[in-house]
């Protein structure tokens, strides 16, 4: 089974670790799944997976989340500009991943962070199903906003299921919209 697994690539926010620790153990509990990985940007993610012999890319897509500001006015212009950023680079890497030539060969993509919709737009152009993992409290991970008025909505019609981390996390989510069955 190949899995396209999409992740950030930072090393201080702790997503490297857990991405890491997730591509290197749950091959050893099945000897049948392969990896592929994706991230934003090249990081020590991607020194990693090369070291190990994992297949990875670096496409310019972006988390579909902002931070909104104090000032209303400004706040309406930051959520503009990142909706327009967020729409050009991740039409930019749907184009560069159907180059790539991998996505006939993928079983199930793995969303490695729910602010993350890139993985849901793969999977709703090319029917692909797609597990996203939930792994932060939305409300008290820095305040974020989604970027899109029904984001919750595309994240339950483009997502087979969702693993929450806690059932703090599960309840946060279940509150905003995501479906209980699918978590």
């Amino acid at each position: 089974m190949k899995i396209l697994f999409l992740s950030g690539a930072d090393q201080y926010g702790g997503t490297y670790q857990m991405a890491k620790n997730i591509l290197q153990y749950v091959p050893l509990y099945d000897s049948r799944i392969e990896y592929i990985v994706l991230t934003q940007k090249h990081g020590p993610l991607n020194q990693w997976c090369t070291q190990q012999g994992i297949k990875n890319y670096c496409l310019p897509y972006r988390y579909c989340t902002y931070f909104p500001s104090h000032n209303r006015f400004l706040s309406f212009v930051k959520h503009i500009v990142k909706m327009c950023l967020v729409s050009v680079s991740n039409f930019v890497a749907l184009k560069k991943i159907k180059q790539l030539g991998i996505l006939g060969s993928i079983d199930l993509i793995h969303t490695n962070i729910q602010r993350d919709l890139f993985g849901m737009i793969i999977s709703d152009k090319y029917n692909i199903p797609n597990i996203t993992h939930m792994r932060e409290l939305s409300s008290a991970h820095f305040h974020l906003r989604p970027l899109y008025k029904n984001q919750f909505s595309y994240m339950n019609k483009f997502t087979s299921r969702f693993v929450a981390v806690s059932d703090a996390v599960k309840e946060e989510w279940e509150n905003f919209g995501i479906e209980k069955e699918k978590i």
